[in-house]
Protein backbone atom coordinates (compact mmCIF):
# COMPACT_ATOMS: atom_id res chain seq x y z
CA UNK A 1 0.00 0.00 0.00
CA UNK A 2 2.89 2.36 0.68
CA UNK A 3 4.24 1.78 -2.82
CA UNK A 4 0.79 2.58 -4.20
CA UNK A 5 0.71 5.76 -2.07
CA UNK A 6 -2.36 4.55 -0.21
CA UNK A 7 -1.04 6.06 3.01
CA UNK A 8 -4.27 6.14 5.05
CA UNK A 9 -4.97 2.51 4.24
CA UNK A 10 -1.37 1.54 4.97
CA UNK A 11 -1.48 3.36 8.30
CA UNK A 12 -4.60 1.44 9.30
CA UNK A 13 -2.85 -1.86 8.56
CA UNK A 14 0.38 -0.92 10.31
CA UNK A 15 -1.56 0.12 13.43
CA UNK A 16 -2.83 -3.45 13.65
CA UNK A 17 0.72 -4.88 13.69
CA UNK A 18 1.35 -3.97 17.31
CA UNK A 19 4.93 -3.64 18.52
CA UNK A 20 6.60 -4.81 15.31
CA UNK A 21 9.48 -2.34 14.81
CA UNK A 22 9.32 -2.26 11.00
CA UNK A 23 5.55 -1.77 11.14
CA UNK A 24 6.01 1.07 13.65
CA UNK A 25 8.52 2.72 11.34
CA UNK A 26 6.24 2.26 8.34
CA UNK A 27 3.31 3.68 10.32
CA UNK A 28 5.47 6.69 11.17
CA UNK A 29 6.37 7.07 7.48
CA UNK A 30 2.70 6.86 6.46
CA UNK A 31 1.82 9.52 9.05
CA UNK A 32 4.56 11.69 7.63
CA UNK A 33 3.21 11.32 4.11
CA UNK A 34 -0.27 12.17 5.40
CA UNK A 35 1.17 15.08 7.39
CA UNK A 36 -0.79 13.75 10.37
CA UNK A 37 0.06 12.62 13.88
CA UNK A 38 3.62 13.85 13.44
CA UNK A 39 4.49 13.92 17.16
CA UNK A 40 3.28 10.34 17.43
CA UNK A 41 5.30 9.45 14.32
CA UNK A 42 8.51 10.73 15.93
CA UNK A 43 7.75 8.64 19.03
CA UNK A 44 7.00 5.56 16.90
CA UNK A 45 10.46 5.79 15.37
CA UNK A 46 11.96 5.99 18.84
CA UNK A 47 10.03 2.89 19.89
CA UNK A 48 11.17 1.03 16.76
CA UNK A 49 14.80 1.87 17.63
CA UNK A 50 14.31 0.47 21.14
CA UNK A 51 12.83 -2.73 19.78
CA UNK A 52 15.34 -3.32 16.97
CA UNK A 53 18.54 -1.29 17.38
CA UNK A 54 20.14 -3.08 14.43
CA UNK A 55 17.79 -1.15 12.09
CA UNK A 56 18.56 2.14 13.82
CA UNK A 57 19.77 3.89 10.65
CA UNK A 58 16.48 3.20 8.83
CA UNK A 59 14.35 4.36 11.73
CA UNK A 60 16.42 7.50 12.31
CA UNK A 61 16.12 8.32 8.60
CA UNK A 62 12.34 8.15 8.88
CA UNK A 63 12.37 10.19 12.08
CA UNK A 64 14.50 12.93 10.50
CA UNK A 65 12.11 13.22 7.56
CA UNK A 66 9.21 13.70 9.95
CA UNK A 67 11.13 16.34 11.90
CA UNK A 68 11.61 18.21 8.62
CA UNK A 69 7.86 18.12 8.01
CA UNK A 70 7.42 19.67 11.46
CA UNK A 71 9.77 22.49 10.49
CA UNK A 72 12.42 21.27 12.93
CA UNK A 73 15.27 21.48 10.44
CA UNK A 74 18.13 21.67 12.94
CA UNK A 75 16.80 18.65 14.81
CA UNK A 76 16.36 16.77 11.52
CA UNK A 77 19.95 17.51 10.54
CA UNK A 78 21.22 16.14 13.85
CA UNK A 79 19.15 12.97 13.40
CA UNK A 80 20.27 12.55 9.77
CA UNK A 81 23.88 12.82 10.98
CA UNK A 82 23.19 10.17 13.61
CA UNK A 83 21.53 7.96 10.98
CA UNK A 84 24.49 8.39 8.67
CA UNK A 85 26.92 7.28 11.37
CA UNK A 86 24.67 4.30 12.17
CA UNK A 87 24.86 2.87 8.64
CA UNK A 88 27.08 -0.11 8.02
CA UNK A 89 29.33 -0.92 5.08
CA UNK A 90 26.57 -3.17 3.72
CA UNK A 91 24.08 -0.30 3.61
CA UNK A 92 25.67 1.78 0.86
CA UNK A 93 22.40 2.73 -0.84
CA UNK A 94 20.85 3.75 2.50
CA UNK A 95 24.02 5.69 3.33
CA UNK A 96 23.89 7.52 -0.01
CA UNK A 97 20.20 8.35 0.41
CA UNK A 98 20.68 9.70 3.91
CA UNK A 99 23.65 11.75 2.71
CA UNK A 100 21.47 13.31 0.00
CA UNK A 101 18.63 14.05 2.43
CA UNK A 102 21.12 15.52 4.91
CA UNK A 103 22.54 17.81 2.23
CA UNK A 104 19.02 18.94 1.28
CA UNK A 105 18.17 19.64 4.92
CA UNK A 106 21.36 21.65 5.36
CA UNK A 107 20.44 23.65 2.27
CA UNK A 108 17.11 24.52 3.86
CA UNK A 109 18.92 26.19 6.74
CA UNK A 110 20.80 28.40 4.29
CA UNK A 111 17.60 29.68 2.64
Amino acid sequence: MLKQKLFAEAAAEFRRAGDNPDALNNLAYAYGELNANLDEAVALCGRAIQLQPSHRAYYLDTQAGILLKQGRTSDAIAIYEEALSATTDRQSSLHDGIRQRLAAARALLKE
